[in-house]
């Protein structure tokens, strides 16, 4: 394997012998970014890569501009083990100062490469699908070839597609959603329950199902998570959640799921773990905390100041940021919010002080900015003594009218 920088002289020494030996700099420029791009894809191949992600070229489009960026590492979906064999391209969409889109004039452009595909050094890429979150970061898969290969893909992932744009996206986009592959699932072991509604025919199963032990130890186990017992999956053309049930017999996996689930027909059997439920912090932002404004001293009862409420929360919740760089158990602890807790322990126990060794203070750095920049754009507060919590049928029906059982 060739080292990083070693492999990086090596591509500019290319670059310059083409620039002074083949006459005009400018009349070479496709000739040398070929080069270069042939170079990078080598060495990107040389990389390891942690399981369950691949690279996949990338740009950034302006209305103005075509900028090319180096390849990005993204998780795998159905979609990228499904067109592995293609030449897909990470296509993102911002402004001339390559910031999010803020308003519409970027629109022209964007229909532009969508009805007319999108030309890069004599090749045109046709869009094929996005993700629910690669449309909010305004970012979306494109390939080459022909229109027409564009559409046999998207005819291969929907066969009977919706006829509503809106719904037609939102199909597409559960086969980009970034999931681990568990295995294929064979029709035997999946089965169709009935959604539950009630007196008012509100539906109360919407998008959750039942999986038995053995499906729950195999999600447990690709999800590192000992002890969560319901689970986001995709499968087929279904969407939501399955939660353990010890009524189901043990022997092959079993997948209850119901009507409410599928969303579109798909052959795609391959099924796929989104996350697992764990422990997730309650942060307020500014839509909850402007309904709490406005509910204040609705029933005649003492002011609440919320406010000076929330102000309190920010001031503390800045300390506290500020404490990681210098406390080294507020840094581990902070860490562990990105990556792997058990990895964090490890390096502690290890001996090494997260505050000061360069590789963990960096890391804590742009931990910081990054949690600075979300308070104070989105006003992400976190609540000392809250968590988000997710809803699901009682398997057991053990639980009476207006209980909730927390785990």
């Amino acid at each position: 394997m060739i080292a990083a920088p070693d492999a990086a002289t090596a591509v500019l020494d290319q670059l310059f012998y083409l620039a002074n030996n083949s006459g005009s700099i400018w009349n070479n420029l496709p000739r040398m970014f070929a080069t270069l791009l042939k170079s990078f894809k080598k060495l990107s191949s040389e990389i390891p890569l942690p399981e369950n992600y691949t690279l996949v070229p990338s740009l950034f489009v302006t209305p103005s501009r075509v900028i090319l960026s180096p390849h990005v590492v993204v998780q795998c979906s159905r979609f990228t083990r499904r067109f592995l064999d293609k030449r897909i391209l990470l296509v993102r969409f911002r402004d001339e100062q390559l910031q999010g889109l803020r308003d519409s004039s970027a629109l022209p452009r964007i229909l532009n490469l969508l009805t007319d595909g999108l030309r890069v050094f004599g090749e045109t890429f046709w869009f094929v699908a996005a993700s629910q979150s690669q449309l909010r970061n305004h970012s979306a898969f494109f390939v080459a070839g022909l229109k027409s290969d564009a559409e046999s893909m998207r005819n291969t992932l929907l066969p009977e597609p919706p006829l509503e744009t809106a719904k037609f996206m939102s199909r597409l986009g559960l086969f980009c959603t970034s999931d681990s592959l568990l295995y294929h699932l064979i029709p035997r072991c999946e089965e169709e329950i009935p959604d539950v509604y009630n007196f008012k025919h509100c539906l109360l199963t919407d998008g959750s199902g039942f999986c038995n032990e053995t499906l729950t130890d195999d999600l447990r186990r690709i999800s590192n998570s000992p002890h969560s017992v319901a689970f986001q999956i995709r499968y087929r053309g279904m969407k939501g959640v399955v939660l353990f049930s010890p009524a189901l017999p043990i022997g092959e996996p079993l997948l209850q799921y119901r009507p409410s689930m599928l969303k579109c027909q798909s052959d795609d059997f391959s099924f796929c773990l989104v996350k697992a439920a764990k422990f997730t912090p309650l942060r307020l932002n500014r839509e909850v905390i402007t309904l709490l404004l406005s509910l204040r001293n609705t029933q005649g009862l003492v002011e609440w100041d919320i406010s000076s409420v929330v102000t309190d929360m920010q001031e503390h919740e800045l300390d506290l940021l500020a404490q990681m760089l210098t406390d080294p158990s507020e840094a581990a602890r902070r860490l562990s919010n990105y990556m792997d807790s058990n990895w964090v322990a490890s390096v502690v126990s290890a001996g090494v002080d997260l505050c000061t060794e360069p590789f963990w203070i960096s890391l804590l750095r742009v931990v910081y900015k990054r949690a600075v920049r979300s308070l104070r754009s989105k006003t992400h507060l976190p609540v000392q003594y809250g968590c988000m919590l997710m809803g699901v049928p009682d398997p057991l029906s053990l639980l009476r009218a207006n209980e909730i059982s927390i785990r």
